[in-house]
């Protein structure tokens, strides 16, 4: 039996970074992440975030990645269109990056989500627009 090889996704974060994030596509979640859908991914040591999926691609990054946690959406909240876009707009008005996380989610969820949930925080966030934790 031949083993499948590795996907990758690049994912924006609602940070104040101006880069994309891989992360690995574990094998049970392949069909369900695609450009535009929202997944929970672990970010440094014992965070979890909600990001925006991006690109899909097979290239292996030159560092060790983590594993998407699980896939929010069902179909895709954000179109190709609109990356172009907010990547326009990003050229346009001189960004330093192609794509910024705080910028996008602003526009996805007209608001700047909290990185850090306290259990309270978690049971809020299962009735928001951002999705159940």
């Amino acid at each position: 039996m031949t083993e499948r090889p590795t996907t990758y996704v690049d994912i924006i974060l609602p940070l104040p970074l101006n880069s994309l994030f891989p992360y690995s596509i574990p094998e049970p979640l392949t069909e369900a992440v695609k450009s535009g859908v929202r997944v929970i991914v672990p970010f440094g040591k014992q965070k979890m975030m909600v990001g925006l999926a991006v690109r899909i691609h097979d290239k292996e990054p030159e560092f060790n990645v983590k594993d998407i946690t699980r896939v929010l959406d069902t179909t895709p909240i954000v179109t190709e269109d609109q990356l172009r876009m907010w990547n326009w707009i990003a050229d346009y008005y001189m960004s330093p990056s192609r794509f910024s996380g705080s910028v996008i989610y602003v526009s996805v969820f007209g608001l700047y989500p909290s990185t850090d949930f306290s259990p309270a925080g978690r049971a809020a966030l299962n009735t928001s627009p951002m999705g159940d934790m």
